[in-house]
């Protein structure tokens, strides 16, 4: 069976999908209105993303299916230019790192300790 055709894959990428559209929005309306609270929210939905992005790439991992290592391929070149980097990124520690700077940023703006942070629950529309 292809990678994408297990149902288990197909809601985690339509879950990513629905994060990546949330996120864009929230990204487009704090930038109109300067709203901390939409911030908070931002961040939120940014961390929820990069999460399901990480389990996503660690099932990646273990897969020969030439369409799915295409999406793995690509998301390890987006980590490279993130970081502006041509060498290959430990790409368990890019997600783990840009989940510890999220939580970062959203301390920031609430001043809350989020130490054991986990993330929040998003509606999702399925």
């Amino acid at each position: 069976m292809n990678f994408f055709d297990e149902p288990f894959i197909k809601e985690e990428i339509h879950q990513i999908d629905f994060l990546r559209d949330l996120v864009n929005g929230l990204e487009e309306a704090v930038q109109k209105t300067n709203n901390i609270d939409l911030a908070v929210e931002y961040w939120h939905a940014m961390y929820a993303l990069v999460d399901k992005q990480h389990i996503v790439y660690t099932r990646l991992m273990y897969t020969d299916d030439p369409d799915a290592l295409i999406l793995k391929k690509n998301l390890e070149d987006v980590a490279r230019e993130t970081n502006n980097s041509i060498a290959p990124i430990n790409m368990s520690q890019y997600y783990t790192t840009m989940k510890i700077d999220i939580k970062g940023f959203i301390q920031g703006l609430t001043g809350e300790d989020l130490s054991d942070y986990k993330g929040i629950d998003i509606d999702i529309d399925t």
